[in-house]
């Protein structure tokens, strides 16, 4: 294609020798044959000044070059016109001269053209010197101190640098000069083109570019609103480039980021669907730090992306959208930081997620990568209340002595399940809580100890993650979000509704929680063990990544595992059939503490007095119940929560630190009411013998769920206890009532849970009286009195 510096002067002194010769040959007057070409001249030139000024292709140009070319193309046009009358003068002989001579002019004008583009474009302006100039050019005093301020050297080769970078359209490469061209048609020309580097590797060779881009001080005066490039802009380039390119170029195709240098950004675009590729996960034997960024896979630039896990995080997308990809090579990551242990919990296909990472320890003495496992909606809430009281534990300790406290990263699996579970109850610092109110206090209180939330789930609405969803979307640092089948999910998580959805599986979009623009990432895929899945490399599996990591051993503090409290020192630290049953069956008791090391023998908080050392082993371990907080909040002696379950005949020690809690609310209850268990068991009893002369009849072994067995009979015999009392009942009074009624009472929480769901219904009412809440029948009189 020839230049338009070349191209139209031969356009235009073709039409003057056509005109011209045509002219001599017919005879026409001289006068006539002037005025027509004058004519057609005249209407060129101001063709070519609507042009030059209203062109884009001619935007970047100064207003000073833009008037010198309409009055060159107006020169040309008179030269044109004045050879046509030579050759009238001359006569038609002379033709083959004349037309030598046009030849020669034709020439002459492109060269001209050349020379002015030249002179207008590609010279650097010289500088006019000033005053203050030539003062700071001028040799300075050994004492003075160099600055630079107004009319200084260095403002002024600031100024001139600035303005090289405007007005050389001519030295962009013809890459840029497309991507300027398509940015103008956009009404960004005003950007200005720093630099571009072409994106290659090893598979593709050369398959993009990135483009970085400067806001000029002159826009960013007249606001921020008008001086940023919005990621949403990537749609209209790649519509724009496929248009010039003449290709077709997806969306997903371009990204705009934005630098650390302020007005800084880069445009990059590719030629192929990169996040299509399969990057194969290669392991890395060698100890890492949770404090320091990760790969967490690669960008349309096939350049590796990182994140820095040591915060609360969410990922969102349906299933099959790839985030167990993620979270596998997440936890490759973690498992090998000397700083980090991980604790993984869930409600719902949790045992999908572990099972690669456990089951090749089966019959194995090798310690697990991951520092603790819980399944079921008990264990979870109740590993969640651990995570809580390790950060109020951490956060005690005199600043000094925090130097050897682990990162805990708390990961949970179909987060939703659990979140949304309102009837199962932990309990931290006295008081019981749910998944999602605990869930929130770690959010909001725990960060600063070191242990994060991580958490996996199908939607991003805060009902997903039950009343504190808000709360616990608000204090996610990082999110990533897959496919979904929301479309303003995207917008809602990365905060640009701009952004498409991402068609790959395992391809996401990416806030890391600095602020900076969302990525689309791909992330690496670690090859699964289960046969039912496709293989799609014969590179490492997760259980080959999983058995490295049997040399990567990290263990908690002595404090913060007291602070954990009995659960987590009842964990399986070993992967047996008994923890593999655990695991499938959804097993809602805690593991065997026989399970439990020796070093772990001790599980009391560290606020929790040790006991005399005439007690035997036995003994001392009993001593602890629950958490610990809840008998210290009542002073009650655990000795006697112990003696009233043997009594009972209630297994007390296979029960969940929650129902021990509960357990001991009840006893606190009685005892304040009665002043001693002898009483509390004889007034029960109605009378007669002491009760350490009649013991209960033992209670059946297995535990019931958080609702009863019989919950219509329950609540029936609630009722009529109720009716037939002639005052409101504590709830304490209403379980010995139902105990004596041959109810086997063996979980208190259900009972109170089973009481809060029928004064929701109206069945009962719930009153404040000096000594605590009471419950009475809804027609009773002394209610109405209370």
């Amino acid at each position: 294609m020839l230049p338009y510096k070349v191209y139209y002067p031969c356009l235009a002194s073709t039409i003057t020798a056509g005109i011209g010769m045509l002219s001599a040959i017919v005879g026409v007057p001289l006068l006539l044959a002037v005025a027509v070409p004058a004519g057609l001249a005249l209407v060129c030139v101001l063709i070519a000044s609507r042009v030059v000024h209203g062109a884009r292709l001619f935007s970047h140009w100064p207003n000073h070059a833009k008037t010198e070319a309409i009055r060159w193309i107006g020169v040309a046009g008179v030269t044109d016109v004045l050879a046509i009358g030579a050759l009238q003068l001359i006569g038609i002989h002379w033709w083959p001269v004349w037309l030598l001579g046009l030849l020669v002019l034709t020439g002459a004008q492109i060269g001209t053209a050349k020379l002015l583009e030249f002179w207008w474009l590609r010279l650097p302006p010289k500088a006019k010197a000033t005053p203050a100039a030539e003062q700071a050019a001028s040799p300075l005093p050994e004492q003075a101190e160099l600055t630079a301020g107004p009319g200084t050297e260095l403002e002024l080769d600031h100024s001139r640098a600035m303005a090289v970078r405007e007005r050389t359209w001519q030295q962009l490469s013809h890459d840029e000069q497309v991507m300027m061209t398509v940015l103008a048609e956009l009404d960004f020309g005003w950007l200005v083109m720093v630099r571009y580097e072409l994106i290659t590797d090893d598979q593709s060779g050369v398959f993009g570019a990135r483009f970085y881009v400067r806001v000029p001080p002159a826009r960013a005066a007249e606001g921020l609103d008008k001086a940023a490039v919005p990621a949403g802009l990537a749609e209209p380039i790649a519509i724009g480039l496929s248009a010039r390119m003449g290709v077709d170029l997806h969306s997903r195709w371009v990204s705009i980021q934005k630098q650390d240098a302020a007005g800084l950004y880069t445009v990059t675009t590719v030629m192929e669907d990169v996040t299509a590729r399969l990057y194969e996960y290669r392991d890395v034997l060698e100890w890492a730090s949770i404090r320091k960024p990760m790969t967490c896979g690669y960008g349309i630039d096939a350049k590796a992306v990182p994140l820095l896990l040591a915060q609360h995080g969410q990922h969102i997308g349906r299933t099959r959208s790839g985030k167990s990809s993620l979270m596998n090579t997440l936890l490759a990551y973690m498992t090998r930081c000397e700083d980090c242990v991980v604790w993984i919990c869930g409600t719902e296909k949790l045992y999908d997620l572990v099972a690669g990472w456990l089951e090749c320890y089966l019959g194995t003495d090798e310690p697990l990568p991951f520092d603790w496992v819980a399944n079921g909606a008990q264990d979870t809430v109740d590993m969640l209340c651990s995570l809580m009281s390790v950060a109020r534990y951490r956060q005690s300790v005199r600043v000094q002595d925090r130097g050897g406290f682990k990162t805990i990263i708390c990961i949970m699996d179909e987060a939703s399940f659990a979140l949304r579970k309102k009837n199962v109850w932990g309990v931290y610092d006295g008081q019981r809580v749910n998944m999602s109110q605990i869930a929130g206090m770690i959010g909001q209180g725990a960060g600063s100890a070191e242990c994060w939330l991580q958490y996996a789930t199908q939607r991003d609405t805060n009902d997903q993650l039950g009343d504190q969803g808000g709360d616990i979307q608000a204090q996610a640092g990082f999110t990533t979000a897959f496919m979904i089948s929301d479309e303003a999910a995207i917008g809602r998580l990365m905060g640009d509704y701009k952004l498409q959805m991402p068609r790959n599986k395992g391809e996401f979009w990416l806030n890391d929680g600095s602020g900076s623009y969302p990525q689309l990432v791909k992330s690496p895929y670690v090859q699964e063990v289960d046969p039912s899945k496709t293989k799609l490399h014969d590179g490492q599996t997760i259980a080959d990544i999983a058995w490295s990591r049997r040399h990567f051993v990290r263990t908690l503090d002595e404090g913060s595992q007291r602070a954990a409290g009995p659960k987590y020192a009842a964990r399986h630290t070993r992967m047996t059939n008994e923890f593999l049953a655990y695991l499938t069956g959804g097993v809602a008791t805690p593991m065997p503490t026989a399970e439990a090391p020796a070093a772990q023998a001790s599980t009391a908080r560290p606020s929790t007095p040790t006991q005399p050392a005439t007690e035997d082993a036995a003994t001392a371990e009993k001593i602890v119940i629950g958490t610990g907080t809840c008998l210290e909040a009542m002073a009650v002696d655990p000795r006697e929560v112990i003696r009233f379950a043997e009594l009972a005949g209630i297994k007390l020690f296979e029960m969940t630190p929650a129902e021990q809690d509960g357990f001991a609310m009840a006893l606190g209850e009685l005892l304040e009411q009665y002043g001693s268990l002898d009483a509390a068991l004889t007034a029960l009893r109605g009378g007669g013998k002491p009760a350490t002369d009649q013991p209960a009849a033992p209670a059946p072994e297995a535990s019931e769920p958080a609702a009863a067995s019989e919950p219509t009979a329950r609540r029936d015999r609630i009722v009529e206890i109720v009716t037939q009392a002639h005052e409101p009942m504590r709830s304490a009074d209403i379980i010995a009532a139902l105990r004596a009624a041959g109810d086997p009472v063996a979980n208190d929480v259900a009972v109170y849970n089973l009481l809060r769901q029928m004064v929701s219904r109206g069945e009962l009412l719930k009153l404040d009286s000096a000594g605590g809440s009471v419950f009475a029948a809804p027609g009773d009189q002394s209610s109405r009195a209370q």
